[in-house]
């Protein structure tokens, strides 16, 4: 099995060589991650500015740079850093949430979609705290997932969006089938006058429900499994404006 493994918080985060740890005893790993972190950049990509790619050592593994952001870092592994298309994408382990709202915002979550637009089974994992105190639950979860999920045949554009609280593994009650839930966080920007700007920040507010969304469940201490699809067409709507789109044209 090949795999490729990438992030959003940069070739240097520890929660990159635990993705590694994770699966490395199940084929070949390339690792092509951000040369520093490129947190929120969502699906953005780079037009306008050369991407440099490096070789660099992580801990003794081969791995690469890339000065770009993580879609580019997926679009650069596939098109010029692979000799074939992989068979399983890996983006994480990132430091905080990517649920609710957040999903949109994530380098992360759209480094695993760039992987479905490739027609890659892609999974994303992230451990819900900013300053993780070690990464071994993770890893346990992180195998128990893909072990599982490499025998399940979803559709390649579903991408698989993990959030793994941040305890120990024994305290983790299990895992959860969620969906995306409603939770944001509330915007506060605090200015600074002397430079006339503005540095954003926030507060993260959880909506919990009754069927245990993804940020209700891991609250509660378990692990929040959400398929993902990236389709934005309003369904509902289509229908509804089909059905009147000749009053546009007159």
């Amino acid at each position: 099995m090949n795999i490729l493994i990438t992030n959003d918080d940069g070739i240097h985060d520890p929660g990159l060589v635990a993705l590694y740890e994770s699966v490395k005893d199940l084929g070949e790993v390339t690792i092509v991650a951000p040369d520093n972190e490129k947190s929120a950049t969502s699906h953005s990509i780079s037009l306008h500015d050369p991407i440099k790619l490096n070789e660099v050592q992580l801990n003794g593994i081969k791995a690469y740079t890339c000065s770009g952001t993580p879609v580019d870092c997926v679009k650069i592994a596939l098109n010029e850093v692979m000799d074939k298309k992989p068979d399983l994408l890996l983006s994480g382990i990132n430091k905080g949430s990517n649920t609710g709202q957040n999903i949109i915002y994530s380098g992360t979550v759209s480094a695993a979609v760039e992987g479905s637009f490739y027609g890659i089974p892609s999974m994303a994992f992230s451990i819900t705290s900013f300053i993780p105190t070690e990464y071994k639950s993770a890893i346990q979860v992180v195998q128990n997932i893909v072990n599982k999920m490499i025998h399940i045949k979803l559709d390649f554009n579903t991408i698989i969006n993990v959030n793994i609280p941040p305890i120990s593994y024994n305290n983790i009650k299990g895992i959860k089938i969620t969906r995306q839930g409603k939770s944001k966080f509330i915007d506060a920007f605090h200015e600074n006058k002397p430079n006339n700007s503005f540095r954003l920040d926030g507060e993260l507010k959880v909506i919990r429900d009754e069927d245990y969304n993804d940020d209700h469940c891991v609250d509660d201490g378990w692990v929040s499994l959400t398929p993902l699809q990236f389709k934005l067409t309003h369904n509902e709507n289509y229908i509804f404006l089909k059905n009147i789109e000749s009053s546009f044209n007159n």
